[in-house]
């Protein structure tokens, strides 16, 4: 009893001062939710109440086509300008993969974040609604964006880019692996706070508190994901990105992620390591503040930096 309420004490502390350390401006009642992703029950909760599609921009034509992979049928949203054509073949593109940690979430739920993509650079984006752990544990997440990523180089566009935002981040920067290892040629690639590395939460087990992605989520997530065998992959796998000891031939790459951040060391750690990589971090900036508080300065820049990164590989 004396140690359950002693972590107890220690988790509220550590809240307590993680919410301290938020700027005024960038404060959010969503960092104050006390219920995570980290067991069954709450999964389902997050799936059922916080999983609502989105609607997209009006500018923005949405069509909705399916893939094969592994026998399942997945689909990989379109996302046009209705300024611009929807023909594929020698124009650029960009894939996105959404968020999660790996067992929530959904491609509908970014509708309205990837049509406002699309009409800000003004070019097609693709959204594969990739299978989720636990059901789903890895290699299907990947596999299932690697055939999108298959689908969109059959369709003969000019350069591909690829985008993803936490776990989407983390199956981007998979998914750009394997691409290289399989001679895929993709432009640029984009990670917007990936999931990286599952020894995050791990390793500091004195940290139990980060704002709105704890550290007991991050375990969950991960376990979910690797199906328990997160100690015995092989070389040549790809199911924790940071793990990977060869970076070479990786394409450029823009990082972001914000100080408060629970992957703020694994994703600057991953950057370094790159061949080539804008990192940009944000003081008082935790998981998710571009989407919870998008109009602040300094998510505007935030966000413009991605934009810009973006273009200048869109050829």
């Amino acid at each position: 009893m004396f140690l359950l309420v002693l972590r107890i004490c220690r988790f509220f502390s550590q809240r307590h001062r993680m919410l301290s350390l938020i700027p005024p401006e960038l404060k959010h009642t969503a960092c104050k939710h006390l219920i995570q992703p980290n067991n069954r029950l709450s999964l389902w909760f997050f799936r059922t109440f916080r999983n609502a599609a989105t609607a997209p921009a009006p500018h923005v034509r949405l069509t909705r086509r399916t893939v094969k992979s592994s026998g399942a049928d997945i689909s990989v949203f379109q996302y046009t300008p209705k300024s611009t054509s929807m023909e594929i073949p020698g124009t650029p593109v960009v894939l996105w993969i959404h968020g999660g940690g790996y067992i929530m979430g959904s491609a509908a739920v970014d509708h309205e974040y990837c049509s406002y993509l699309a009409q800000d650079l003004q070019c097609q984006i693709f959204s594969v609604d990739y299978r989720l752990a636990p059901e789903h544990p890895y290699p299907i997440p990947l596999d299932d964006c690697y055939t999108a990523l298959e689908w969109l180089c059959s369709q003969t566009p000019s350069s591909i880019v690829v985008v993803g935002s936490s776990a989407g981040g983390g199956l981007a920067a998979a998914l750009v692996q394997r691409a290289v290892d399989n001679k895929i040629t993709i432009a640029f690639h984009a990670l917007i706070y990936p999931m990286l590395d599952d020894a995050t939460g791990h390793t500091d087990t004195t940290t139990t508190f980060a704002p709105l992605w704890w550290p007991s989520a991050n375990r969950y997530g991960w376990r979910s994901y690797l199906g328990g065998n997160g100690k015995t992959t092989k070389p040549g796998c790809y199911a924790v990105p940071a793990r990977r000891d060869d970076l070479s031939g990786t394409p450029p790459a823009w990082i972001g992620v914000g100080t408060l951040d629970l992957f703020y060391a694994e994703n600057v750690a991953y950057a370094m390591r790159l061949p080539e990589c804008e990192l940009v971090t944000v003081p008082g900036m935790y998981h998710g503040t571009d989407i919870l508080v998008p109009n602040d300065e300094r998510m505007v820049a935030f966000r413009d930096s991605l934009l810009t990164a973006i273009r200048k590989h869109l050829a």
